[in-house]
């Protein structure tokens, strides 16, 4: 904001900064209701010192959820190298693209990427946001089972309805071997909203990218068909607004003058104590060695 002032005297200039969300809805992303599986297999060692092959398929049981909720992992490991396995750890990573515009000097408008290199014409960064990790004991040539969870932190959500901006979420799960320097890594894409999924996905409608909204309130949830229960659910889910888990230095601003600002961003807080009564499904045994 600026205020005009008399001749010879300096316009003085305030501003503020404010978020902008996104409403995701999950309930009309077509693959949040689905299960998320990856493979992966890798040799462990060097060229002329393998000690084997490790396969890991990890799976969650949907691919949506919203911050506060508790992602659930479920690996199988198959530990052929002659290496124990001793250490599980899950990451909620966030993939953020951009693209810029720029102006020629004859000012015909030209499409310029920032951080151009011959292959990948944007700059994408990569943030780790929320991280577990627990001692496993997968020995060598057995297979086992693990059961990681991780909570989703207050987040932006993900998106890619705006030309110039682009925000993914993944989930990397990592083994490591006992006496290497080897990590098994598995990479599953994940979707964040702000809207829990409740109901069923009509899938020939769904959009091919995730819809956005520009209401300035999340005022209700959408509930299952013929759940009795769904106005309780409607009234139990309604979200907070925290701090983004980046805090002041996950927002840029050009304005040196400006006092430091963190986004906030939808949490539900009930989603996170249904986990806790419930508890883990593998409490008290994390590995199933075979």
């Amino acid at each position: 904001m600026e205020l005009g002032r008399p001749r010879f005297q300096s316009n003085k200039r305030t501003s503020k900064a404010f978020t902008v969300v996104p409403t995701i809805d999950l309930n009309n992303v077509s693959q949040a209701v689905l299960p998320a599986k990856k493979l992966k297999a890798k040799k462990l060692g060097i060229a002329l010192f393998r000690h084997g092959d490790v396969t890991i398929e990890c799976e969650t049981q949907k691919s949506g959820f919203v911050p506060g909720e508790v992602i659930v992992v479920n690996a199988r490991v198959i530990n052929g190298s002659s290496k124990d396995i001793v250490k599980a750890q899950v990451e909620l990573i966030e993939i953020s693209t951009y693209v810029s515009n720029s102006y020629s000097l004859n000012f015909e408008p030209t499409l310029t990427f920032i951080d151009e290199d011959a292959t990948n014409r944007r700059r994408q960064e990569r943030r780790r946001l929320a991280a577990e990790e627990q001692l496993v004991n997968i020995v060598k040539h057995s297979e086992g089972d693990v059961e990681l969870h991780l909570q989703v932190p207050s987040t932006a959500p993900s998106f890619d309805c705006c030309p110039i901006i682009k925000v993914e979420y993944a989930v990397e799960v990592k083994f490591k071997s006992s006496g290497s320097l080897n990590r098994h890594i598995a990479i599953v894409p994940v979707v964040i909203g702000t809207i829990p999924l409740l109901g069923t996905v009509t899938r020939n409608r769904a959009p091919q990218s995730l819809p956005c909204s520009s209401q300035k309130e999340i005022k209700s949830i959408p509930s299952r068909s013929g759940d009795s229960d769904g106005d309780s659910l409607n009234t139990m889910l309604v979200p907070n607004y925290e701090e983004s888990i980046n805090g002041v230095n996950g927002t840029t601003i050009d304005k040196s003058k400006m006092e430091p600002f963190a986004p906030r961003y939808p949490f539900y807080h009930q989603l996170s104590e249904v986990y806790k009564n419930q508890g883990p499904a593998s409490s008290g045994e994390a590995v199933k060695a075979q």
